[in-house]
Formats: C-alpha cells, sequence, structure tokens
C-alpha cells in the first residue's frame, strides 16, 4: 500500500499513526510506503497514480498491480 500524504494535513488528522498500526497488525500482509506528495523526489509517482488529493492510497497486488 502506497501511502500519499502530506506533512502539514498529516498532522492534523492523525492518518499516519492509524496506519502504521495497521502495518503493525497486519505485518506478514502489508507492506506500507509513505510518499510525500510535497518531495520533488516523488513527482512522477505521483502523477503515475493521479494523486489530486491528500491522503490518497494506492493497493497494490503481490505483482504491484494497482487493485
Amino acid at each position: 500500500m502506497i501511502a500519499f500524504y502530506s506533512k502539514w494535513l498529516n498532522k492534523r488528522l492523525g492518518v499516519w499513526e492509524a496506519l502504521q498500526q495497521l502495518q503493525l497488525d497486519y505485518a506478514e500482509r502489508i507492506n506500507l510506503v509513505r510518499m510525500d506528495v510535497d518531495d520533488p523526489k516523488n513527482a512522477e509517482i505521483v502523477k503515475h497514480f493521479n494523486v489530486c488529493a491528500i491522503p490518497t492510497f494506492a493497493f497494490l497486488n503481490e505483482d504491484n498491480k494497482l487493485i
């Protein structure tokens, strides 16, 4: 799972803490990756997944295909 976020928003919503707990609870089944939409290094991936709102979540299967 890719969690697209912004530092300024997640501090207000507390989303990341909930996602971290999910990863702990389902560690064998979930690989969680955080992607900061404001970081220029992530621009290509943000564009690829058409992220236009945050938070946005992309769920990928074992073959890294969007589901």
